[in-house]
């Protein structure tokens, strides 16, 4: 009974060694410094310096634990530049350097956070000329309402996803006619004193909707 026990211990010893050596590719990997520039409300630029022996970079973003799209895997260049941001938000990214296709052999990794800039709170709300509405939301987001005209319809509507944000003193509305389609345009901007008033391009007047 006493060489039966000694046996046990020593394979549950034994299958622990194995069990801690699994790991050892996780722990010899370098570790890579990752800056942010040029950050604003909806983007973002990561860059990293490159790494020895590293023929590839993938590099990934999450907001809240959640993945936004797919990693992209880059060859030529250590910098990445993400846009379609949302405002005011903390993001995750995480870059893998990796030295072989074939095995996926990841060599290096980095993270860094990154927190986006907020919009001015004056923007948000509902501004409405004739016919026509934007929605802007504190995170850069919103919606274009505008009339149609149909036969037969007192009253027809089109809505248009959009994304806004302020720089350098200009407004710029990017309105999307498909996920991927979309044309955008950049005004200056003036408010009325108590800001019920957006003025487009001096001409333009929208209300703002209680």
């Amino acid at each position: 009974m006493k060489f039966k026990n000694f046996a046990l211990a020593i394979s549950v010893f034994c299958g622990a060694v194995l069990v801690s050596c699994s790991n050892d590719e996780d722990d010899n990997r370098l570790s890579m410094t990752l800056k942010t520039t040029d950050v604003t409300s909806n983007s973002a630029i990561v860059a990293w310096e490159p790494v020895k022996g590293a023929i590839y970079y993938e590099v990934s973003i999450t907001h809240e634990g959640e993945a936004l799209d797919d990693p992209e895997m880059i060859e030529d260049k250590t910098s990445y530049e993400f846009d379609e941001l949302l405002a005011g938000k903390e993001y995750e990214v995480k870059v893998l350097a990796g030295k072989s296709f074939a095995s996926e052999k990841i060599i290096a990794e980095g993270k860094v956070q990154l927190t986006t800039k907020t919009l001015p709170e004056e923007f948000v709300g509902t501004w409405a000329k004739s016919d026509d509405k934007y929605i802007f939301k504190a995170d850069g987001t919103g919606n274009f309402r505008y009339s149609i005209p149909v036969e037969n319809c007192a009253e027809a509507w089109g809505f248009r996803k959009t994304t806004w944000t302020v720089n350098e003193g200009k407004l710029t509305i990017r309105i999307y006619a498909t996920s991927v389609t979309s044309t955008s345009e950049t005004f200056s901007y003036s408010f009325n004193e108590d800001n019920t008033v957006l003025t487009l391009n001096e001409t333009e007047q929208y209300k703002k909707e209680e």
